[in-house]
């Protein structure tokens, strides 16, 4: 690599670097080779290797089809984002660190963002109501 390429390359995303490795802790865990991964999922050895070190981001259809496949859910491959998301001091907001930890919890948030705004408050408002009667 030439001086300037170097000089201009950005260095990999933690987060995808973080994606790429429980993609090969999922395959590694399973016995394939990349090239079974990649023909798993439709692409070559090499992108895989792109994938598992972070170089290249893996796609959304990718990484669902790389879920499927290996029959977890997609969260599967952001579970260490809680320490990825965590501040320059390492202070995380407990709350957001318990929910990044729960899949259900994580399940529910995702499902919560494609409900509109009518729905919401309704769930809220019984949410609310059950834990008036909780006390």
């Amino acid at each position: 690599m030439n001086e300037f390429a170097r000089a201009n390359s950005n260095p990999p995303h933690p987060i995808d670097v973080s994606v790429g490795r429980q993609l090969r802790q999922a395959r590694k865990a399973r016995g394939l080779s990349q090239a079974s991964l990649g023909e798993a999922i439709g692409i070559s050895f090499q992108q895989v290797q792109k994938y598992e070190r972070g170089d290249n981001r893996v796609s959304a259809s990718k990484l669902a089809e790389a879920a499927l496949f290996f029959q977890v859910p997609i969260q599967y491959f952001f579970s260490e984002i809680a320490e990825l998301l965590a501040g320059p001091a390492g202070a995380l907001d407990p709350v957001v660190a318990a929910l990044a930890a729960d899949t259900r919890a994580m399940a529910l948030l995702l499902a919560w963002r494609r409900l509109p705004p009518a729905r919401r408050k309704l769930i809220t408002d019984l949410i609310s109501a059950t834990i008036q009667d909780e006390v």
